[in-house]
């Protein structure tokens, strides 16, 4: 809100305090610019390091609550069962699933952050011209319900490329605590084989899992770009008609020029909170597995 605010305030200089030839009003306009620009500066820095420092707290916890449950107390041959993941495929989980679940602690507040910023930039606009302002929020809503449905399919891609992946380290795991006894049977190409073929499928997901991740970003970027374009060409287009002010037009360009990062923001969120649920699956059935075993 802060940092949209910079707009409203332009405006206003634009409209009242630059036409006047006021010395003390135009100090006063600049004064009040830089005050509004320090609480953006020093806002999303303190909040930038307190997300920071709970998101590394929480992966210590989850790290700390895993091996306590799984290393500490759960030590079966071969590894867990039933379809549950084996102990080979813990090095993954703990080293990336862990995070990237822990990712959601900074979704939840950015998202809601872009949201209001969004919301605050329609209202705003609404009051500098009411179709601008409609014409934001549907626009809004349209982009955000496309990019959700899109984002399943990063959510799913994602899911499998991981599990491909702790599937491979897991293999080779097993390959290099087995080495002295595959060797005795002259088994190193059967298991070099299958560890390349497992290998090479992950990679083949995790390219696929690229493209999509491309795609969704290409209509993201092409869908505030183009929102960012029409507002702009809609507010010159009245400005011109004499339906808003210069100052109005000062103000709605510099906000549909804002309001793209807060869109892009809300926009990839999804596809990070999909990333995280697919890891958080992971991590769970590890902790399901390891309490049923410990019982």
């Amino acid at each position: 809100m802060a940092e949209a605010s910079v707009a409203l305030v332009l405006g206003v200089l634009a409209d009242h305090v630059l036409p006047s030839g006021d010395v003390r009003r135009l100090v006063g306009g600049v004064v009040l610019l830089g005050i509004v620009i320090a609480v953006v500066s020093a806002s999303w820095r303190t909040a930038f390091r307190i997300l920071q420092s709970r998101n590394a707290d929480q992966v210590h916890r989850m790290r700390a609550e895993l091996a306590a449950r799984v290393i500490g107390h759960v030590d079966p041959p071969g590894g867990v069962r039933d379809g549950d993941i084996p102990h080979g495929e813990l090095p993954t989980v703990v080293g990336e699933d862990v995070v990237q679940t822990s990712d959601v602690i900074e979704v939840v507040p950015v998202s809601l952050s872009a949201a209001v910023g969004v919301v605050f930039c329609a209202a705003a606009l609404a009051v500098v011209d009411l179709p601008l302002g409609l014409g934001v929020i549907g626009a809004t809503v349209l982009v955000l319900v496309v990019l959700h449905l899109l984002s399943t399919a990063v959510t799913r891609r994602g899911e499998d490329q991981q599990r491909l992946l702790a599937e491979a380290t897991s293999r080779l795991t097993d390959i290099l605590r087995g080495l002295r006894p595959v060797a005795g049977v002259s088994g190193q190409r059967p298991a070099y084989d299958g560890y390349v073929d497992l290998s090479r499928r992950a990679r083949d997901q995790a390219e696929r899992l690229s493209r999509v991740t491309g795609g969704y970003e290409g209509v993201s970027t092409a869908a505030g770009v183009l929102l960012v374009a029409t507002v702009g060409v809609a507010a010159g287009y009245r400005a011109v008609g004499g339906q808003i002010t210069v100052g109005d037009l000062v103000t709605v360009v510099a906000l549909s020029q804002f309001i793209a990062e807060p869109l892009r923001t809300l926009s990839r969120m999804p596809r990070y909170l999909g990333h995280a649920r697919a890891s958080a699956r992971r991590v769970v059935r590890v902790r399901r597995a390891a309490c049923l075993l410990y019982t």
